[in-house]
């Protein structure tokens, strides 16, 4: 009876081994442990809390600080502000405008590429100038530069070659805008110059020292070396923040990148001045800093068998109420007196846009300047600036262009 059970439990236990053994399912997800190798739990609670901490900050810089959002355009030519060549962005002011830019391979607003060798038959108009001439907050056929084209061409009938090259860069003064001209713009030729100056034009050619004066009236470039040397340090920082994985796409989206970004620059803009200060390169005398470059622009625009012409182009500030409308037209007034003495010393056809300009806003039912976060001109208000620097144009080109059509006419 014993060998009989046990032969059953031999035969049963051996049928249990051959058959085949579930696998073990390993920890279970609640109570025996986590999927997740309990190292990794702590990383993951970390970069969910950063997203949620930078998504509740931007959501608050949009709600109590709004941004103006600003692709990274800028580069330098030997030290000089230029844009980068053929980049494409967004810039965006909430509540203003929200506008795509580009810059050509040439380093110009716009797609066109001008030939280096100009055809005889060809008008070439080059328009210095800060954000006002770049056409900040319009498209790139809306600044005034590419409206002045086709005020020369259609209301002026100066031809159908006519070609205007908006040189603008933001954020430069009159000294810069000078230096940008022999540095790049004068290889290709222009018929005409206009340098077109704004009221903070002072202020920001003494953030730089870009030219210094000998004697009373003369002013002379800084050395090559030296102005390259003085952006050397800006170029490294804008090489570091280039080379940021998904920083281009996040300075178009993001308004807290923005505000970083701008508390930086001022940051940088107060140093600088700082530093100026400390080693006293500012000149006691801006205003003769500032007549001496224009003579020194005059002089180089001359020797290309060019004309130089120059308009000033006022501020928001001059015909709507603002912040600092007081000190904003002082100033302008301020500069306008000393480009009225230098443009009749030197003989340079001069006009201050300032009358024109309020004839037209006090007519036209649409705002000619933005308002609120931005008060750079719309697109209708350079518009009426190209219109009015064709009508100075129209002096100094003279056989050029014939009689003015009224602007209905295209």
């Amino acid at each position: 009876m014993r060998r009989v059970i046990f032969s059953s439990q031999c035969r049963s236990r051996a049928r249990q081994q051959a058959a085949p053994q579930p696998k073990d399912p390993g920890p279970l997800p609640h109570g025996g442990g986590s999927v997740l190798p309990r190292r990794l739990a702590p990383f993951l609670l970390a970069g969910i809390s950063c997203i949620l901490t930078i998504s509740l900050a931007e959501f608050g810089v949009r709600q109590l600080f709004p941004q103006a959002l600003i692709f990274p355009w800028q580069d330098d030519v030997e030290g000089i502000t230029a844009p980068r060549p053929g980049v494409r962005g967004r810039y965006m002011v909430p509540g203003a405008f929200d506008v795509t830019a580009s810059f050509s391979k040439q380093r110009f607003r716009g797609s066109r590429i001008y030939s280096k060798i100009k055809p005889d038959s060809t008008l070439r108009v080059a328009v210095l100038g800060d954000s006002f001439t770049f056409g900040y907050g319009a498209g790139d056929a809306e600044t005034y530069p590419a409206q002045l084209e086709m005020v020369l061409r259609n209301s002026f009938s100066c031809g159908s070659q006519v070609e205007v090259i908006n040189a603008g860069n933001g954020g430069t003064g009159t000294g810069e805008q000078a230096l940008w001209y022999t540095t790049w713009v004068r290889q290709f030729h222009p018929d005409a110059v206009v340098l077109s100056v704004t009221a903070n034009d002072l202020d920001d050619d003494q953030h730089k020292t870009l030219f210094h004066m000998r004697g009373s009236k003369e002013a002379l470039p800084e050395s090559r070396e030296g102005i390259a040397r003085q952006a050397s340090t800006l170029r490294r920082l804008r090489a570091i923040v280039k080379s940021i994985p998904g920083y281009s796409w996040l300075s178009q989206h993001s308004q807290l990148l923005a505000l970083m970004r701008n508390a930086a620059s001022q940051a940088i803009q107060g140093y600088r001045r700082f530093s100026l200060a400390e080693v006293k390169v500012l000149e006691s005398d801006p205003a003769a800093l500032f007549k001496a470059e224009v003579r020194w622009l005059k002089a180089r625009v001359q020797e290309d068998h060019g004309v130089l012409a120059i308009a000033f182009l006022p501020s928001r500030e001059m015909f709507y109420p603002g912040v600092n409308v007081d000190k904003i037209r002082h100033k302008s007034k301020w500069i306008t007196g000393l480009l009225e003495k230098v443009c009749r010393t030197e003989g340079i056809p001069f006009l201050d846009l300032t009358i024109p300009m309020s004839k037209q806003v006090a007519s036209l039912p649409e705002p000619l300047y933005h308002s609120g976060l931005d008060a750079h001109p719309t697109p209708r208000g350079y518009r009426e600036m190209a219109v009015q620097v064709g009508f100075l144009l129209k002096e100094v080109l003279g056989n050029h262009c014939k009689a003015f059509k009224p602007l209905a006419a295209y």
